[in-house]
């Protein structure tokens, strides 16, 4: 139910958050004047939350729920607890030792009566959905944005607080308030990646406490990336033992162990994907989410916009959209999903020709000639980019940039689109914005190499083009993934402890 994405906030936001956030659930960052502020303010504490403002800002407001609401909330929202092991009274809930929590039942859940009954992931889910539920008066919010000289309108059919925010650009973050106390089992599940245990364990890290602090999605993802990378041990040791033991002056091409490895790939991949739904099941099972998706599938998107009609099944009014206004939302999408394919398309060209892949007696593509003389004399023996030097090399480094450039600026595409074609579901919203990203990524990521592999036929320079775009791609992530973080964070301890001192 909580449409708002929750994001971390940058180095310099988390010392502020271990610092004061004790007694925050989550933190509510705004760009908006005072006026706005302080309605902000009193319309999240009319709706039962706690709300304050982060000491040294003045926008940026740290919100909790008493543990009364957060009950009530999760009763509304059928959130699944563990039951404890003396109130599972049937088979089934011995086999399943979850519930849907009922707040009369509340002594049969594991936890009951202690401190921590919700996990950190729970509260900033409950936190978010009460803050999402929260309602905006039209009429005094138009009120405080004209105290605070704003002049955008919000549209009028919006009626959560945090999108009526957002759609006058005054919301700029909801994220998890990260606490001092409840980072130790996350801290305690990294120091396992500082031993040698990971490699032999079949669960080396701590996914529980990673899923109770950060929540599921989280926690199936480092359970994946833990379990991909265990299993890439044995075609790693495979592709070792082929390289050493290949006659000198034996090319890849020619050594006859080559399509053995490739048999066990195929068969390595077709057992990781049996073996990992296993562990997916398995995690799902044991973190008691077998049917999030039927539950989030049945949540209606506050940005929804349709007619109100009555309902002949249940006679309650909802809101429903005509077939006729969705098909032209849908074709419009479409349309301009297409025409962002040109450009990926256009650039791959460039490349190829910067390359001197392509030449002369290449076939047109879409009536359009492939060819450019003026680009292709830039590879011609001697020029900037000769395939002997080493400057050969950087039309491919430049085209995986260029990937990512793409690929990030069309999120933005992806998302307004999305948008557009208007889904009443948060499930359908998100599937249609992972389709959208998926299949742009791939052509663009991918077309180079269909291309030569399928017009071309050049098996070399496929591999050329491969190993360049990988291999780039693999160091600008561990540099902005990895490296980059680590300098920022180790700056911004520098910078508090030099604060500090003076």
């Amino acid at each position: 139910p909580a449409a708002v994405r929750l994001s971390h906030m940058s180095s310099n936001k988390s010392r502020l958050q271990n610092n004061h956030m004790d007694a925050a659930d989550v933190l509510l960052a705004l760009t908006a004047p005072e006026p706005v502020v302080r309605y902000v303010e009193q319309r999240v504490r009319s709706a039962g939350l706690r709300v304050a403002r982060v000491p040294a800002t003045a926008t940026v407001l740290r919100v909790s729920a008493p543990s009364a609401t957060l009950e009530r909330e999760a009763e509304h929202l059928e959130l699944e607890k563990r039951l404890r092991p003396e109130a599972r009274s049937c088979a089934s809930e011995r086999h399943w030792p979850m519930r849907e929590f009922v707040l009369a039942q509340r002594a049969d859940f594991a936890g009951a009566g202690e401190g921590g009954f919700f996990t950190p992931s729970e509260r900033v889910f409950l936190v978010t959905a009460l803050l999402e539920a929260v309602p905006v008066d039209n009429a005094s919010f138009s009120a405080a944005l004209a105290a605070g000289a704003v002049r955008e309108v919000p549209p009028r059919h919006l009626s959560s607080l945090l999108r009526a925010l957002a759609s006058v650009g005054l919301l700029g973050e909801v994220s998890a308030a990260h606490c001092a106390g409840r980072l130790e089992g996350w801290r305690r599940s990294v120091g396992l990646l500082r031993e040698w245990a990971w490699l032999r364990s079949s669960e080396p890290l701590a996914l529980d406490a990673i899923r109770d602090y950060w929540g599921e999605r989280t926690g199936f993802l480092f359970a994946w990336q833990a379990f991909y990378v265990q299993a890439l041990a044995p075609p790693a040791a495979l592709g070792l033992c082929i390289w050493w033991r290949r006659p000198k002056g034996t090319s890849v091409d020619d050594d006859s162990a080559v399509p053995v490895f490739s048999l066990f790939s195929v068969v390595w991949a077709i057992f990781f994907v049996q073996l990992w739904r296993r562990k997916q099941a398995a995690l799902a099972f044991r973190w008691g989410i077998h049917d999030a998706h039927t539950a989030q599938a049945e949540v209606r998107r506050p940005e929804f916009v349709g007619r109100e009609v009555v309902s002949e099944i249940t006679g309650e009014v909802e809101l429903v959209e005509g077939r006729g206004s969705r098909a032209l939302r849908y074709a419009a999408s479409l349309c301009v999903s297409l025409a962002c394919l040109i450009v990926p398309l256009a650039y791959m060209f460039v490349s190829l020709n910067l390359q001197g892949y392509i030449s002369p007696a290449a076939r047109h593509v879409l009536g359009v000639r492939v060819y450019h003389e003026a680009l292709s004399a830039f590879a011609a023996p001697g020029a900037v980019f000769d395939p002997e030097a080493w400057t050969g090399m950087l039309p491919a480094v430049l085209h995986a940039a260029v990937i990512f450039l793409l690929n990030k600026a069309y999120r933005h595409v992806a998302e307004a689109l999305t948008d557009l074609e208007n889904h009443r579901t948060q499930e359908a919203h998100d599937n249609s914005l992972i389709v959208k990203r998926f299949l742009f990524e791939a052509f663009d990521c991918y077309i180079a190499l269909f291309y030569i592999a399928f017009e071309l036929r050049d098996v070399d320079r496929l591999r050329v083009e491969l190993v360049s775009l990988f291999s780039t791609d693999v160091f600008r992530r561990v540099f902005t993934e990895a490296v980059l973080p680590l300098l920022m964070q180790r700056l911004s301890r520098r910078r508090h402890a030099a604060a500090s001192a003076a």
